[in-house]
């Protein structure tokens, strides 16, 4: 479950960030709950997740060059071990967009997942790597994600 988190969190920033931050700089926090299942352990994690991302765009004639960066830092408790963990992650995300009337882009997504047990249990590691193409009429014409997943002693 920790590898479909990952690349759920991947698309979800690709498609968030709308094209009108043309040469800016934007951040924003947020605190919520999150649950997953640990893949090495089988524990349902919950928790509370501290998110920060932030977006620089840059307009070069038609072409809008984003850099996302986002931050996730937790805690949680597993269920039914009780066991204690701490959850980190980072995504890095460079996308390009036509913004003449094509609107075709693509970006690049890179997310990483560690899952750190403050017990006996094994820690985890997830890593995600996204390309997306979207073409002209909004068709995804390259999706590739490939997630390796680790359980660590």
């Amino acid at each position: 479950m920790l590898k479909k988190s990952a690349a759920i969190l991947a698309v979800v920033l690709l498609l968030s960030v709308p094209a009108v931050l043309a040469g800016t700089h934007a951040s924003a926090e947020v605190t919520q709950p999150f649950s997953l299942v640990s893949a090495c352990t089988g524990d349902t994690i919950t928790g509370v997740i501290d998110v920060s991302v932030s977006v620089t765009s840059e307009l070069n004639g038609n072409t809008l060059v984003l850099v996302i960066q986002g931050n996730i830092h937790g805690t949680g408790s597993g269920s039914p071990s009780g066991a204690s963990y701490i959850f980190n992650s980072t995504v890095t995300e460079a996308e390009q967009e036509d913004v003449d009337s094509s609107l075709t882009g693509a970006a690049e997504i890179i997310t990483n997942v560690e899952l750190i047990s403050q017990g006996g249990a094994p820690n985890e590691k997830a890593v995600a790597d996204a390309h997306v193409t979207i073409n002209a009429d909004g068709t995804i014409t390259v999706l590739r994600v490939t997630v390796k997943d680790n359980c660590l002693g």
